[in-house]
């Protein structure tokens, strides 16, 4: 087979993997760099909202961050004192 792309080669190429693995890698921090911004983004609104009176529309929010976050004990906590 002719690979084209370094990162196509078949498996036991040590670049191959290597390279497979750097972009994995860079993938993996990409993603739980937006998923912690989207939550600390919902936190906040939740708490901004809920210091406005509007309670429900805050509860949804920080259980969104939550969701986004699930081992974050600060959104846990403000969602249990809320």
């Amino acid at each position: 087979m002719n690979y084209q792309h370094h990162y196509l080669s078949p498996p036991g190429n040590k670049k191959a993997t290597a390279t497979f693995t750097r972009y994995l890698l860079a993938a993996t921090i990409v993603s739980l760099t937006l998923f912690g911004c989207a939550a600390d983004r919902m936190h906040k609104e939740g708490i901004e909202l809920m210091n406005q009176g509007q309670v429900e529309e805050g509860l949804d929010k920080l259980k969104e961050a939550i969701k986004n976050d699930p081992d974050n004990l600060t959104y846990r906590a403000d969602l249990i004192q809320k």
